[in-house]
């Protein structure tokens, strides 16, 4: 039996205020990234309580959140967890956006419609990564 038999199923948790483009993300991963258990937040202080007790092995994380946004959540993600990948998903393509990104070390920064279909690709490989 393989290492990754052993392995519990990878959790994801899938962050955005608009409960369908949430639905839609974690239906599209649940569909395309075998074995991945989604977890869901629909603000930054839900998502980091989430967090602190549920460990997801990837985030998949808006920027525009009511209270606490994206950019801060993934600040103190990679500030506590920096194995975790941290992936901007956002209907945003700013460069204050990308740039912030970058220096947070983000794992990606995905446009909402326009790459969405690209989270599975992203999120499979990060998760093959780490071993998941």
């Amino acid at each position: 039996m393989s290492q990754a038999a052993h392995l519990p199923a990878a959790t994801v948790l899938v962050v955005d205020d608009h409960p369908a483009v949430r639905a839609t993300v974690m239906q599209l991963l649940e569909d395309g990234v075998p074995d991945c258990r989604m977890i869901e937040a629909d603000s930054g202080e839900e998502a980091l309580a989430l967090f602190d007790t549920m460990r997801p092995h990837a985030l998949v994380l808006d920027i525009r959140l009511p209270g606490i946004d994206g950019i801060e959540v993934a600040r103190r993600v990679r500030q506590l967890y920096p194995d975790t990948p941290v992936i901007l998903h956002t209907a945003n393509d700013l460069p204050i956006y990308r740039e912030a990104a970058a220096e947070l070390g983000a794992a990606a920064f995905v446009c909402k419609g326009r790459d969405s279909l690209q989270l599975v690709s992203i999120v499979s490989a990060l998760l093959r990564r780490a071993g998941r």
